[in-house]
């Protein structure tokens, strides 16, 4: 796919259209996690037992996994540990990711094994887990970052008052709701609608990052979360661009803000 010569959102162009016509493009951005792989371990932190990554400001709770395993001969895919625990001291060459899914190269199979999600690791899951023991029987990636999130002791906020690990939690969360927008229900699980999809604060407190105060949300029914911008015209290129590529499905699950988007749209331009 040939990428745009140009990004005609940002720069001069963006400031010479936002001036004559009053709009801002971007405002309602989500957090794009992207894939942190084979770090080394003398760059990893460990943090109250957890194995922690930090890059630019951003902080990541790694998965720690065998990448090169017996699939054959265990029966099996490799677990992912969170923590210390004894099954992971007994081995070493371990990878680090921030997330699922991963590849594994089956050793005794002689193939490479391409987006597998593994299983977390039943030692951490007891000694480390333990909210979560006897809730589920299988923990999976997101959350164990969830969990993490809701209990780290010391929180590190960014200048834009969002944690350091915001990236990877909103992810998280989203892919726990399986891409899927909790207002309307629309599901933006293709890669290229996901930029879409937001993780919204119930209280408006950025650092509240317990799982009952998240809401997974699209951006039209996240931006009414906050009319005020709406109104002000902000995000309003960004919304538009939505609305219009997923205009038949908002109105097939009767979006309960696309006729007020419409109409804030329409009376905008009517008085241009």
């Amino acid at each position: 796919m040939n990428k745009p010569i140009h990004d005609y959102t940002k720069g001069s162009t963006a400031k010479f259209l936002e001036d004559l016509l009053g709009i801002e493009f971007s405002v309602f951005s989500t957090a794009q996690l992207e894939f942190i792989k084979d770090v080394p371990f003398s760059e990893i932190k460990m943090i109250d037992g957890y194995a922690i990554y930090t890059d630019n400001g951003d902080e990541y709770l790694m998965f720690a996994y065998l990448s090169k395993y017996k699939t054959k001969r265990w029966g099996s895919l490799p677990k992912f540990h969170t923590v210390e625990c004894k099954t992971k001291l007994g081995f070493s060459n371990f990878s680090f990711s921030n997330k699922m899914p991963v590849d594994i190269y089956s050793k005794d199979e002689q193939k490479l094994l391409k987006d597998q999600y593994l299983r977390m690791c039943g030692n951490c899951k007891h000694e480390h887990m333990k909210s979560f023991w006897g809730r589920f029987s299988n923990i999976e990636w997101y959350d164990a970052v969830l969990e993490y999130a809701r209990n780290r002791k010391i929180i590190v906020k960014r200048t834009d008052e969002y944690t350091a690990q915001w990236k990877q939690i909103s992810t998280a969360y989203r892919e726990k709701k399986g891409w899927q927008c909790e207002g309307c229900l629309i599901l933006l699980k293709n890669l290229p609608d996901r930029k879409f999809l937001h993780v919204h604060h119930r209280n408006g407190k950025k650092s509240d990052n317990r799982e009952e105060n998240f809401q997974s949300l699209c951006i039209l029914c996240h931006a009414f979360e906050h009319l005020d911008k709406v109104k002000q015209r902000k995000g309003f290129i960004q919304l538009d661009e939505f609305v219009s590529l997923k205009y038949e499905e908002l109105k097939r699950l009767k979006n309960k803000y696309l006729n007020e988007w419409l109409t804030i749209k329409n009376d905008y331009f009517r008085n241009v």
